[in-house]
């Protein structure tokens, strides 16, 4: 069975008097109710259920490196969005030219998948 995990991008305030900082949690589906104590305003991202090439847990919102192994063997990076419309996590490739987006499970198999940051911790990352 998948393990239902998710992480958190909260602004934590301690105190009245103290200056908010930006923090990442993880957290499992039994700990969901802990996170209106952390912050007021949280990004919630969930868990794809894979892992990358060095056993990295991979969640939504994650700056990735994809190393194509057949065709063209390119590399690229892509940010990872859960898709409602298709009920699927997608890979979104960050270029200037175009919009591409990928299947993820379907990268899992045909591509080495490495997490090199986030869109919270790594904003430069998703600029081109």
């Amino acid at each position: 069975m998948r393990d239902i995990k998710f992480r958190a991008w909260c602004t934590w305030i301690a105190e009245e008097n103290e200056v908010p900082y930006n923090i990442m949690v993880k957290f499992s589906l039994l700990d969901i109710y802990t996170i209106e104590d952390l912050s007021v305003d949280a990004e919630i991202m969930q868990y794809t259920g894979l892992k990358d090439k060095n056993g990295v847990e991979i969640y939504e919102g994650d700056i990735i490196e994809i190393k194509e192994l057949i065709g063209d063997k390119r590399k690229y990076k892509c940010i990872v969005e859960y898709n409602s419309l298709k009920v699927r996590y997608e890979a979104r490739e960050i270029r200037k030219d175009m919009t591409y987006v990928h299947e993820f499970y379907v990268l899992n198999c045909m591509s080495e998948i490495k997490v090199i940051g986030n869109i919270y911790d790594n904003p430069p990352l998703v600029q081109l």
